[in-house]
């Protein structure tokens, strides 16, 4: 059953107007089947949650792992940026907030994948370190400073691990992803399946990208037997 139709092109058009434009992972013409790799997309609702002792700290990404066996670079399935909010106080603790609702479209190689965790990176302190020596030539002691980051890695096993298929046709849309975690502990955690797709998910995408999407994604992704 087709997720939209030709009615829904003219709520994007009009939901999109005035929408910020960040940049996209994906590009338009990425956004086909290439008889290779397919498009899937990923609706969220992402909140982390670490402790205020780290003295530095930014935006961070929060990676979905694969099995190491289906891809080569560690596992890695795909991952979304979540921005930093600042400090929040929870149960009397403040703690550092990352935060984002949004949507997150990857063109990933046919195959049968199976998410079993997350984890993510925060950076804790930046650290100026200077170098001096002695160049012989001009006669004079010359520096350099250079930054030293130091980053603290955040991880959990997924409750429900999602065993997802890939294959040839039109993209896929995988469902909506609640997920809530609180150190190296998920506290929340819900893919909905049935969920339907929202343009107002899309509202950091560049225009283009939201309209290749809902013109090419027209269906749910199968479920890979796990």
């Amino acid at each position: 059953m087709y997720l939209f139709n030709s009615l829904l092109m003219g709520a994007v058009a009009a939901l999109l107007v005035g929408c910020a434009q960040t940049s996209s992972s994906i590009r338009p013409e990425e956004i086909r089947d290439d008889g290779q790799h397919n498009v899937v997309v990923l609706t969220y609702d992402i909140k982390l949650y670490v402790p205020n002792r780290h003295s530095s700290v930014s935006n961070t990404a929060l990676t979905f792992k694969c099995p190491q066996e289906k891809r080569a670079a560690g596992g890695l399935c795909f991952d979304l940026s979540v921005p930093y909010l600042g400090t929040r106080q929870i149960d009397g603790d403040g703690l550092h907030s990352f935060e984002h609702t949004g949507a997150k479209a990857v063109k990933i190689e046919y195959d049968d994948y199976l998410i079993q965790s997350v984890l993510h990176d925060v950076l804790i302190n930046r650290e100026p370190r200077t170098y001096c020596w002695l160049d012989k030539k001009l006669g004079e002691e010359l520096c350099k400073t250079t930054v030293q980051e130091q980053t603290q890695t955040y991880s959990a096993r997924i409750p429900e691990p999602i065993a997802v298929k890939v294959s040839s046709g039109s993209g896929c849309y995988l469902g909506h992803l609640e997920l809530h975690m609180h150190n190296n502990q998920i506290t929340s955690y819900n893919l909905d399946t049935e969920a339907p797709l929202l343009i107002q998910r899309f509202s950091s995408m560049p225009d283009d990208v939201t309209f290749a999407l809902f013109e090419f994604v027209d269906r749910r992704c199968d479920m890979a037997s796990s």
